[in-house]
């Protein structure tokens, strides 16, 4: 199954190398879904804005490149909101991103990093995010984390798989 045309959402290009279809689907994806787990162990989901989408972030292209296997992965938050006092209490998540119209489905799993180095959150920083963080990148609302991923697996198609970070394909 291939998504409708009419659809504003964007379709991965799917590889026959799993580690290209998953890259192309974080690099597709405008969106991606990040998981947190409360102090009674129950899940909280999200949708983030996707910082390692080509279209919406070209400058930040580079920079989920040099992580292990390209997978590793920024996103930015509220420093006060909810789900940056469960990652605080509990580290582990997990980022999901999918295409629904082709079945493909990528879930990165391991412990986030909460990112204190002004250059590297400056250079996450987008202008239009004053929004949400009037005081800027030197704030302290604007938060930036890091998913440097343990795990990583997902459905492609028909099938699902799992891939071994950190090693060849």
């Amino acid at each position: 199954m291939t998504q409708d045309n009419d659809s504003a959402q964007p379709a991965v290009e799917v590889s026959q190398d799993i580690r290209v279809t998953c890259r192309n689907l974080m690099t597709t994806m405008p969106a991606c879904y990040l998981t947190t787990v409360d102090g009674d162990g129950f899940p909280h989901t999200t949708a983030m804005v996707n910082l390692c989408c080509a279209k919406d972030f070209p400058a930040l292209v580079e920079l989920h490149e040099e992580g292990k296997d390209a997978f590793t992965l920024y996103l930015s938050t509220g420093m006060q909101s909810n789900k940056m006092a469960r990652m605080q209490a509990n580290p582990k998540v997990c980022v999901y991103f999918c295409d629904p119209g082709q079945f493909v489905g990528l879930m990165l799993g391991g412990e986030i990093e909460i990112i204190t180095d002004k250059d590297l959150k400056n250079r996450i920083w987008h202008e239009d995010w004053t929004m949400y963080y009037p005081s800027g990148p030197e704030g302290p609302d604007y938060g930036v984390i890091k998913l440097a991923p343990k795990a990583a697996k997902g459905w492609n198609q028909s099938e699902p798989y799992e891939l071994k970070i950190g090693e060849a394909s």
